[in-house]
């Protein structure tokens, strides 16, 4: 539960009201008629069922005692053990999953698309995670028009991070670069113990301003705040590549991908398995995992371009040449000559080498 507490808080979509404290009487205490009836209850328990425990987590709708989700597990304690932490772990990000995709569609009246403008900060978090670029650019019009959000850490957060995630893709770069990095030091300011903000402004720091200690100490830290946090060890995944460290890369990315497997946005946590797996040269297994993004997230270049590596590398030349296409429709700067730009937004130096190889050597045999 203190996991659910913990991730949830992060957020900054919901007011908590933690009814393990029986000592005060937390509902007359809210301060406004709304607060003091919550609209959904998170209830977790473990029950004995013979050699078994059973082990619940419900979402329910208070006011119309409605059951909005449930999931159970049997544990087997036959030898007197409990639940593991990793089966704890499991759950807890399971119901703050769910919990996540009640308030979003309560907010936004349904899960938005890509070209939806947020009407909340659930849909504001969920555009930035869904990475299309008409999204992205929703984010920062959202935030942008509403200005009682500029002391929200989160905010701030989410605002840099949408110019991190269109590098290249808009004009005036030198006065993105300048916005991302201000809102990034202005969300640390504010909550330097927010283990999502840190996680998000360290990938900031990373790859948009290529600052890799600062990145790696700020998604370190998050992960040591929320080791359960998958957005956390996502972005130390990247700040990893970028550093040339591929092998942590993949250990990071699979462990973000195994904690968000529930996710909605596993997706994105599965984009840095398929990058760090053609970094690390398991082509067959990139290209897989790159596929497998592309189908949720169309359109998500970093992923595309490192395909191209992959499938060169397994000779799939009709594939490579369509996904060069589509890249070309959405970037069409991509090409050896631009890919040696410095300026040129890929993750790191063994990206740059291994996709400017790739379509030097694809273009001489064309």
């Amino acid at each position: 539960m203190n996991d659910i507490i913990a991730h949830l808080s992060a957020y900054e979509v919901v007011e908590l009201i933690d009814l393990r404290d029986v000592s005060r009487d937390l509902f007359a205490e809210r301060e406004n008629e709304a607060a003091a009836h919550p609209w959904l209850m998170i209830e977790v328990t473990l029950t004995k069922a013979g050699r078994d425990a059973l082990l619940t987590a419900k979402l329910v709708e208070v006011a119309r005692r409605r059951l909005y989700w449930s999931h159970a597990e049997t544990v087997d304690c036959r030898e007197g053990a409990l639940p593991s932490l990793t089966k704890l772990t499991e759950l807890a990000n399971q119901v703050v999953d769910a919990a996540l995709m009640a308030v979003l569609r309560r907010k936004e009246g349904a899960i938005p698309n890509g070209a939806s403008a947020p009407q909340s900060m659930i849909g504001v978090l969920h555009q930035l995670f869904s990475m299309s670029r008409d999204g992205q650019r929703s984010v920062r019009s959202y935030l942008s028009s509403h200005e009682g959000l500029s002391h929200s850490a989160l905010a701030n957060a989410c605002y840099a991070l949408s110019i991190a995630n269109t590098l290249g893709e808009d004009g005036h770069r030198t006065a993105d670069l300048r916005a991302a990095r201000e809102r990034a030091r202005i969300a640390v300011t504010l909550d330097p113990q927010n283990a999502l903000v840190l996680a998000m402004t360290g990938h900031v720091f990373g790859f948009a301003l290529r600052e890799f200690e600062t990145g790696e100490e700020l998604t370190g830290l998050a992960c040591r705040l929320a080791p359960s946090l998958p957005q956390a060890w996502d972005f130390a995944a990247m700040n990893a590549i970028y550093r040339g460290q591929v092998e942590k890369a993949c250990e990071f990315s699979q462990r973000a991908a195994k904690l968000g497997y529930f996710s909605a946005y596993r997706p994105l946590y599965l984009s840095s398995m398929a990058i760090s797996a053609t970094l690390a040269g398991n082509h067959k297994a990139a290209v897989d995992l790159s596929q497998s993004v592309l189908s949720r997230l169309p359109g998500f270049l970093g992923v595309m371009r490192h395909s191209v590596v992959s499938l060169c590398a397994l000779d799939r030349e009709r594939d490579a040449h369509e996904m060069i296409a589509q890249i070309r429709a959405l970037d069409p700067r991509f090409c050896g000559e631009e890919i040696r730009n410095p300026r040129y937004p890929v993750p790191s130096e063994a990206s740059r080498e291994l996709i400017g190889e790739a379509l030097r050597g694809f273009r001489s045999t064309h």
